[in-house]
């Protein structure tokens, strides 16, 4: 009996565990100027010419990081490496931040954290922090693949990805690379629109348009 109770006392402990850590989740929209959703083909092609660039966002549905309650609020990270990424060697990176100018100067520290926490290595070198009103917009939990992202300096618009844009013969749920941060349950998406209009690292702006290059998911931590 004592044996019985003690393993309902561990598992409930190691509930209670696993509760605690999973205390914030939201959806997370990822697009690259590269071809996420495509054949060996084109990724050799593409590799050290393409993929250097990325427009990460999460938006909080619900949760607290380092205690500070980040319900409704975004984060968006725009990343430049040096070397296409998730090939070979880790990339160096550079990263300029726009957190919700809704949050307070507390929250926008915590969304930062929370951001770098689930990126890990994808994010280094902060350049700059920017604050902006964000709309990120994802329909049907990604997966209709419908997606609106606007922060001021970075804008991101998606659609279904169809058949004949997964290119040289590979299937919609293949990744050619995995993501650039912690996420679950992705979904594929065709970027119709990627644009950085900015002026804070050497690469002044960017336009990536109609690229199978897009990742909508969930994330949690």
């Amino acid at each position: 009996m004592r044996s019985v109770l003690s393993l309902a006392c561990a598992v409930s402990l190691l509930s209670a565990s696993v509760a605690s850590a999973e205390t914030i989740q939201g959806q997370y929209l990822e697009s690259r100027n590269a071809s996420v959703w495509a054949g060996q083909c084109v990724i050799n092609s593409e590799i050290g010419i393409a993929g250097t660039e990325a427009t990460l966002a999460w938006k909080v549905n619900q949760g607290s990081f380092d205690n500070v309650q980040l319900d409704g609020l975004a984060v968006v990270a725009i990343v430049f490496g040096d070397r296409t990424f998730g090939i070979g060697d880790r990339v160096t990176t550079n990263t300029i931040f726009v957190v919700d100018e809704n949050a307070s100067a507390v929250q926008q520290t915590a969304l930062i954290k929370m951001a770098t926490a689930s990126a890990g290595d994808t994010i280094q070198n902060v350049v700059k922090v920017k604050q902006s009103k964000i709309s990120l917009e994802i329909a049907d939990g990604g997966r209709s693949g419908l997606s609106i992202l606007d922060a001021g300096i970075a804008k991101v618009r998606t659609r279904r990805l169809f058949r004949t844009d997964s290119l040289c013969g590979t299937k919609q749920t293949r990744m050619a690379y995995p993501p650039l941060a912690k996420v679950t349950d992705e979904q594929p998406a065709f970027t119709l629109e990627s644009v950085y209009a900015g002026s804070e690292v050497d690469v002044k702006s960017f336009a990536d348009r109609d690229v199978p290059s897009a990742v909508l998911a969930k994330f949690s931590l």
